[in-house]
């Protein structure tokens, strides 16, 4: 009986994404934000797909901030017809689902800048899974400071490849971007004493 129990448990477990949090691939926090000579992107916004054919791990857009801190979001496939409207939209709707089930932010991830590649590195999630969140590491050419192209989406979870084609993400301009202070591993004493001074 016992050991049915345990079995059962274990399998809800496994079937509600509440088991650890697989840190595989995340490194970046070590590394510099921006090695010397890279280019260097804009952080006083948000980079938007250029047209979206689909979701891939809902990331659709992404936030960059002066720390190497990043988010990555979804967006709504009409966006660029109204940047200003869908922006708020989603901003509002992300605050109340944070407020509502009490929770803070929890796939922000950090991003390195080498010449001209830039390598993100954000936590994916999916209550099927048996962890609660894993890494999964995307990599774009930055083709100018609005524009990156993205070429790689690796899951750490799956050890697979998400990304079926390139995908072009473009800058747009605005005040309203998601406080970057909540992270959820930001007390971690490995984290803490990793950290590069870049990222302080």
């Amino acid at each position: 009986m016992r050991k049915t129990i345990y079995m059962l448990i274990l399998l809800f477990i496994s079937s509600c994404g509440i088991g650890p949090v697989k840190w595989e691939g995340f490194s970046n926090y070590e590394k510099p934000v921006r090695f010397e000579k890279s280019v260097k992107l804009k952080t006083n916004g948000v980079y938007v797909v250029d047209s979206v054919n689909g979701y891939i791990n809902s990331k659709e857009c992404y936030y960059l901030y002066n720390n190497g801190l990043c988010l990555p979001n979804s967006q709504d496939k009409n966006f660029w017809k109204n940047p200003k409207y869908y922006l708020d939209e989603e901003y509002n709707r992300m605050l109340k689902y944070q407020e509502k089930y009490k929770i803070k932010p929890d796939v922000f991830g950090q991003y390195s800048i080498s010449n001209d590649t830039i390598c993100f590195q954000v936590f994916g999630a999916n209550n099927n899974e048996f962890f609660r969140r894993w890494v999964i590491e995307d990599k774009g050419i930055i083709v100018n400071d609005s524009t990156i192209k993205l070429f790689s989406s690796y899951s750490y979870l799956r050890k697979i490849e998400l990304l079926d084609k390139p995908k072009t993400l473009l800058f747009y301009k605005t005040e309203i971007k998601p406080d970057s202070t909540k992270l959820f591993y930001k007390n971690k004493k490995w984290y803490k004493k990793g950290l590069h001074k870049s990222r302080k």
